[in-house]
C-alpha cells in the first residue's frame, strides 16, 4: 500500500466539495464564504437544514480551534442563507485535517462548543487511490475513490515533518501595503486572506509590486510577471482626494467576433475583467465588466452573478454557481493553471511574451 497527500488545500478543498454527500452526507452550501472578513473553507448543511462549518488542513495545525470558534461567532449573528439552513439547531463544527496537535484537543476539551475532528488518509492499493475519513474518536472510516481527474492535486506522500508548507511572503510589496492603508481592518483582513489563497494556489504563482498595481501570475524574470500567464491584480486607484480599490482576474469570455458555436458554446478567449473586490462593492447590478478598446470607443460586457455562472457553464463545460468574490477567484485560478499546464509551463521562456 502506498500514501499519498494532497500537493495543496486548495485540492482537498476541490475533492472534498464534490464529495460531501458520500463521505459526511452534506450538501454543499458555498465555498470560501466570507463574512467579517474571515473566510470559511466550506458551508454545508444536512438534510434536515442543520449547518455545517467545515475547515481544512492539508497538514497539522495548531489554531484550528479558534478559527472554527471565530467563524461560529460570525456566522451566528449574520445567520446567511436563511432559507435553507434552520438556525434553530445547532449549527456543526468540523474540522478535517491529516493529523490534530495536542493544541486542538486541549481546546476542544475547555471550549463551550462542540467540535468533530475528522482525520484523512489517501492510500493507493491495486492501482486505485482511496481518500478515507474517520472521526478521531472511531476507527472505522468513511471513504470513496479518488477519480483520475484528481490525480494532477496528488503526490506521493512523505513522513509529516518533512512536508513543506507553502511560502507565502510575509510582507506585501509597497504597492499592496499602499492599498491596504486605504481600507478599514477588516477589510484588509479580508484582502491579505485572498492574498493568502491565491500564493498558496501553485508554487509557480509569484507576486509583484507595480506603483500602485499587485500583480499575480508566472513571473517572467526578476520583476515581471508574463502578460499572457497574469492571473490576478489588486489596484488601488485615486481620484483627486478619494481613494478606492479593486480587483481584476484574468476570466474567460466568449469571444464574440468568430461568430461560432462550438460543443462548448462560443470559442473561449481570456481577458482580464473587472470584479468587486470587497462585499460592500458588489450592490451594483451587473458588477463583472469585461472592456474592449479605449475610451469613447471602448465596448462592455457586464454581467451578474447568476449570468456568468452560466455563461462560463457554457465556454468550459463546468458547471459552478459562482456567488462571491473567492468563487470568481477559484475560477481565475483553475483556468489560469489549465493555461500553464496546456502551454507546457516547464518550457515558457521570455520569447512567449
Amino acid at each position: 500500500m502506498v500514501d499519498w497527500s494532497f500537493t495543496s488545500e486548495f485540492g482537498l478543498e476541490e475533492f472534498l466539495w464534490a464529495n460531501l454527500a458520500p463521505l459526511l452526507t452534506l450538501t454543499p452550501l458555498a465555498r470560501q464564504y466570507i463574512i467579517k472578513g474571515q473566510v470559511c473553507d466550506i458551508l454545508a448543511v444536512t438534510a434536515n437544514r442543520q449547518l455545517a462549518i467545515l475547515e481544512l488542513k492539508n497538514e497539522e495545525d495548531r489554531y484550528v480551534v479558534p478559527q472554527l470558534t471565530r467563524y461560529y461567532a460570525s456566522i451566528k449573528q449574520e445567520q446567511p442563507f436563511p432559507d435553507q439552513v434552520d438556525y434553530r439547531q445547532p449549527i456543526k463544527l468540523i474540522a478535517i485535517a491529516p493529523s490534530f496537535h495536542l493544541h486542538n484537543e486541549i481546546d476542544r476539551t475547555y471550549s463551550r462548543l462542540s467540535f468533530d475532528f475528522w482525520r484523512f488518509q489517501v492510500h493507493e492499493s491495486d492501482s486505485k487511490i482511496t481518500f478515507h475519513l474517520h472521526a478521531t474518536e472511531t476507527d472505522q472510516p468513511h471513504q470513496v475513490a479518488i477519480p483520475p481527474d484528481y490525480h494532477g492535486s496528488l503526490r506521493p506522500g512523505e513522513p509529516q515533518d518533512n512536508l513543506v508548507a507553502p511560502s507565502v511572503p510575509s510582507r506585501p510589496p509597497k504597492s499592496l501595503r499602499l492599498l491596504l492603508d486605504a481600507l478599514e481592518p477588516e477589510q484588509q483582513d479580508y484582502v491579505l486572506a485572498l492574498r493568502e489563497k491565491i500564493l498558496e494556489f501553485d508554487e509557480s504563482m509569484a507576486e509583484v509590486g507595480r506603483t500602485v498595481r499587485t500583480q499575480y501570475g508566472l513571473r517572467k524574470g526578476g520583476s515581471e510577471i508574463f502578460k499572457k500567464h497574469l492571473c490576478a491584480e489588486l489596484i488601488l486607484e485615486r481620484f483627486q482626494q478619494f481613494k478606492s480599490v479593486s480587483l481584476s482576474l484574468m476570466l474567460p469570455y466568449p469571444k464574440r467576433e468568430f461568430k461560432k458555436r462550438t460543443l462548448q458554446g462560443y470559442v473561449k478567449g481570456f481577458t482580464l475583467a473587472r470584479v468587486p473586490l470587497l462585499p460592500s462593492q458588489w450592490q451594483q447590478r451587473k458588477p463583472i465588466a469585461f472592456r474592449f478598446g479605449r475610451s469613447r470607443r471602448m465596448t462592455r460586457f457586464e454581467y451578474n452573478l447568476a449570468e456568468y455562472s452560466k455563461l462560463y457553464e457554457n465556454l468550459s463545460g463546468r458547471s459552478l454557481s459562482i456567488k462571491t468574490t473567492t468563487g470568481l477567484v477559484d475560477v481565475a485560478l483553475y483556468e489560469w493553471r489549465e493555461n500553464l499546464s496546456a502551454a507546457g509551463v516547464l518550457s515558457l521562456d521570455e520569447e512567449q511574451e
